[in-house]
């Protein structure tokens, strides 16, 4: 089953935008590189690529 929202080019920069928010509050100070484990919006992070991925493989 694929993904009908989102094309690879959009899951790509959906990645890029998380990355870019993370390394701007670690650099911000607001956030510690290795606290990720408890970061709200790393598990969210997580939650939405296993998703997508698990989409994927069922393909």
């Amino acid at each position: 089953m694929t993904n009908e929202m989102l094309t690879p080019e959009d899951i790509s920069q959906f990645r890029a935008l998380f990355s870019k928010y993370c390394r701007g509050e670690i650099n911000a100070n607001r956030c510690e590189a290795d606290s990720c484990d408890y970061c709200p919006v790393n598990r969210a992070y997580e939650e939405i690529f296993d998703s997508l991925e698990d989409s994927d493989e069922e393909d």
